[in-house]
């Protein structure tokens, strides 16, 4: 089933001066809060579980929309709010799995919150949509869906283009090598075998443990050959 994205108002005073992770864990669905906006403010953050909830915060709330529902009917109401939805200093992104050392860990042991003010709310694999659980098993190739502060990405990308800058004269031998011998029998066997990868290899930063999926086609596979 498709995940869905409600906003929340938090009206029941049970859940008053509650962290996310009492809310949640009482409730008992698997659903991750990626934003909230205390009320009478206008700014927006991605809180942790060990954020406590007040009187009508707002909450964006992402998981199976029977959970999602559930859970919004037992915190309060659903909410009209547009802040929480155009707030600049929060963005979203999308990245792709690729460092070897990312794969086959579990998403709390990447730990990317503490490390860089970034939540993962959901993980798309081989045309699914998964719920980003804290105890989710990562894979090649996966990509995760993102939320976090400007400034937490741009240091991601900052230390992407760091990389990217010490290694750019070999991706440009292996770019033309490439170009040149793609059509040429002798390299068929080498080519094909990374071709059979999937098709979500990107550019590497070791940085973030993950890529970015900003660049042209053709240069994924000589970037993902080299990280």
């Amino acid at each position: 089933m498709p995940l869905v994205s409600k906003k929340c108002r938090v009206t029941n005073p049970e859940f008053f001066g509650k962290t996310l992770h009492q809310t949640i864990k009482e409730i008992g669905h698997e659903i991750v809060i990626s934003r909230l906006k205390h009320s009478k403010t206008e700014g927006v953050f991605s809180p942790t579980l060990d954020t406590h909830l007040l009187e009508k915060d707002v909450l964006m709330v992402v998981g199976l929309e029977e959970d999602v529902n559930d859970f919004i009917n037992r915190v309060g109401r659903e909410s009209s709010d547009l802040i929480i939805e155009s707030a600049s200093d929060i963005q979203v992104k999308n990245i792709f799995v690729t460092n070897p050392k990312a794969t086959h860990k579990k998403l709390n042991e990447l730990d990317l919150y503490n490390k860089y003010e970034l939540k993962v709310t959901r993980v798309f694999r081989a045309g699914r949509e998964i719920l980003a659980r804290p105890s989710l098993e990562l894979f090649y190739g996966d990509k995760l869906r993102i939320v976090g502060t400007k400034e937490a990405i741009d240091e991601i990308e900052k230390g992407y283009r760091k990389l990217r800058k010490k290694t750019v004269g070999t991706r440009f031998s292996l770019h033309l090598w490439w170009f040149v011998g793609r059509n040429n029998t002798w390299l068929h066997p080498f080519f094909n075998s990374f071709s059979s990868c999937s098709p979500q290899a990107r550019f590497c930063s070791r940085a973030a443990d993950c890529c970015i999926a900003d660049q042209p086609l053709w240069r994924y596979w000589c970037d993902s050959f080299l990280y």
